[in-house]
């Protein structure tokens, strides 16, 4: 089998679980890691003994065939251009980009130069995501009406952003894949309380017209109930609920869950309205590790490397993201509700 030359550019804590997981593709993948901290560069070595080292990602780019871009958020732009303009594929960690314009010019360029693109939107690859996607669309909670999600945890924060574009985008990525497009309207909350220049809480508030109104509550200062593997010493909260005109449906993305169940109202002779519940219906999945889902999320990115076609957590996805990021960002900033033009409402990933 012929190995994918993959550079991965960043080793800090994510790059780190990023290499991992490459390392479990061994086979499939051979790898390079770039990282200007010279720390950095000796604990790659010391993990990686077969992998070449580089300080500057720039000197290995003739020697690779994709990008798996873990730098910084306010990197990303730059080093994907760099990397389309040379002809690479490119996995990046999301944020694919600080804001629409930046994405935009990364996903039309990558179409000019016909370059693969994968962002990594991590929870696409949960299997209780995936059923509950299945599940809404197949009609189980009816017309969606109410969708509240919770992405909290206590941790250690960025460096390079706020709760938005590293938490919160999760559950509003899968929000957006699950209802086939972006809201239509924005109202949001952004709060800073460490000084660090970006926020610590966000309290989102998004609707669809003739559709659902949801609820994001994000933060890196509020603990949830349960240790969380993906951040070390972080314990958190991260929940879906998608409740229609005939049930609901919730992921606890914690304890690997999908739970569903029929509840509504019932119209009454007399006017009145009457609530109907069944008992809920609990479906458990294996545990979904980082190193699992970060391997998943690369095989399927070689897969559409091997195949030429777009994967589905694509550039259009990214640049979908980027245009909602910067309606919240304005929505808080103006304390007004941002309308979304309806040209940029289709991520083009449903």
């Amino acid at each position: 089998m012929t190995q994918t030359r993959i550079l991965q550019v960043g080793y800090g804590a994510f790059g780190a679980q990023h290499a991992r997981a490459w390392a479990a593709l061994e086979h499939e993948a051979a790898l390079i890691i770039a990282d200007s901290s010279p720390t950095a560069r000796e604990a790659a070595a010391k993990a990686y003994p077969k992998a070449r080292i580089v300080a500057d990602w720039r000197e290995a780019l003739g020697d690779c065939d994709a990008l798996d871009i873990a730098a910084p958020s306010d990197l990303h732009h730059a080093i994907a251009i760099t990397a389309l303009e040379a002809g690479r594929d490119l996995f990046i960690e999301k944020p694919m980009a600080m804001g629409a314009a930046q994405a935009r010019e990364i996903a039309e360029l990558a179409a000019a130069r016909q370059r693969v693109v994968q962002v990594g939107y991590l929870l696409r690859i949960h299997p209780a995501a995936r059923a509950l996607r299945e599940h809404v669309r197949a009609s189980g909670v009816g017309a969606p009406s109410m969708i509240v999600a919770e992405f909290i945890s206590l941790k250690r924060p960025r460096r390079d952003a706020g709760v938005v574009l590293n938490d919160a985008v999760h559950v509003l990525d899968l929000m957006c894949w699950i209802m086939g497009r972006l809201p239509d309207e924005v109202s949001a909350t952004l709060v800073e309380r460490l000084g660090r220049g970006f926020e610590d809480i966000a309290a989102i508030t998004l609707s669809w017209r003739d559709g659902p109104v949801a609820r994001v509550d994000a933060s890196c200062i509020v603990p949830g109930e349960h240790a969380d593997e993906f951040a070390r010493g972080a314990f958190s909260r991260k929940r879906l609920t998608i409740t229609g005109d005939q049930g609901q449906a919730s992921v606890d993305f914690m304890l690997d869950a999908l739970s569903t169940r029929r509840c509504l109202l019932m119209p009454q002779d007399d006017g009145s309205w009457m609530p109907l519940y069944e008992s809920p219906q609990r479906r458990g999945f294996m545990p979904l590790s980082p190193i699992q889902g970060m391997a998943a999320q690369f095989a399927i990115f070689l897969d559409a490397i091997g195949r030429r076609v777009q994967p589905e957590a694509n550039a259009a996805s990214g640049v979908a993201m980027a245009v909602l990021a910067d309606a919240i960002f304005e929505a808080a900033r103006t304390k007004r509700t941002v309308v979304i033009p309806s040209a940029a409402r289709d991520p083009g990933s449903a």
